[in-house]
């Protein structure tokens, strides 16, 4: 009887259904990541990613989302989000997630994404990239001493924004990295607002340190190594979320993340570890975007590897 009541409980497991996959790149050169999110039924329950067996290697290996409970379950529906290193159990194209209504296939390695960063003319600025963010990363590093002679004597905020980029850059670009940022969130939430999304900052940004501004250089042509994301949690996009999830990942592309008063900086800033949040005293709170800056190297802020979010 002892040994009975030490035995652990009983499980009842199922397939359950899933609402988002994909397949990441790992830190470790040529590993791959499956990372699977949906809802779950209960309360208590617990998702697992499970590989079925094989006696030889099949085209797509199928893994299935299988969802645990043991003893009563708990009926409150409940987000989950479970992944699993690929190693050693890839089919020679691929995988297959299976759930409990649907499956989908995916290639591995993941064919690279195309992403084309469109060069503009110091007198072209898109609507949609110009960020509506006043105050957006004012303070974000304190001891930056970032080279602007030859923005010397100008008064930014006498001019247009034209001829602010104009005055910085003679043509301007995005990191590439950030327009792979920013392909996933849409991906994933089609329908969100971008009502507060943005790179190329307004000469009020131009008078300041800012990396929405096209201050690195990549040959003539000036880079934009920052982006706003607009938090819309009803519709899919929940910023907190995202930058919680890019922190935890310690993503090498990363310099700082703002959001909701708080920033996070991949370097050690006033003595604080790198990747911890801190308090962030800027103008703008950050309640209803989030901001990504990343390192202005090019192998780092055109690296378009898939963003673990």
């Amino acid at each position: 009887m002892e040994e009975f009541m030490k035995a652990p409980a009983s499980e009842s497991c199922r397939l359950i259904g899933f609402d988002q996959a994909e397949v990441i790149t790992g830190i470790v050169p040529g590993q791959y990541i499956l990372v699977v999110s949906g809802e779950k039924p209960y309360l208590n329950m617990e998702v697992r990613l499970v590989p079925r067996i094989y006696v030889q290697q099949p085209d797509y290996w199928e893994i299935e989302v299988v969802g645990c409970l043991a003893g009563i379950g708990l009926p409150a529906t409940a987000p989950y989000h479970v992944w699993l290193p690929l190693d050693g159990i890839l089919g020679t194209q691929g995988v297959e997630v299976v759930g409990a209504t649907r499956s989908e296939r995916f290639d591995v390695p993941p064919e690279s994404p195309y992403i084309e960063s469109q060069v503009h003319e110091a007198g072209d600025v898109p609507p949609e990239e110009r960020t509506p963010n006043s105050g957006d990363d004012a303070g974000a590093e304190p001891d930056a001493e970032r080279a602007a002679a030859d923005l010397e004597g100008i008064d930014f905020e006498g001019i247009g924004p034209e001829a602010a980029i104009a005055a910085a850059a003679a043509q301007w670009r995005v990191a590439k990295c950030l327009l792979a940022l920013r392909d996933q969130v849409n991906r994933r939430a089609p329908r969100r607002s971008k009502a507060s999304d943005g790179t190329i900052g307004d000469p009020a940004h131009m008078s300041r340190d800012s990396d929405h501004n096209a201050w690195v250089r990549d040959g003539a042509v000036g880079v934009v190594t920052a982006l706003d994301i607009t938090n819309d949690p009803a519709r899919g996009c929940d910023a907190g979320a995202i930058v919680e999830a890019i922190r935890i990942s310690r993503d090498a592309r990363i310099k700082y993340l703002i959001w909701n008063r708080r920033i996070a900086s991949s370097s050690s800033i006033g003595g604080r570890l790198p990747w911890t949040w801190r308090t962030y005293t800027g103008t703008n709170p950050h309640d209803k975007h989030c901001h990504i800056s990343v390192q202005s190297e090019k192998p780092l802020y055109d690296s378009v590897t898939s963003w673990r979010i």
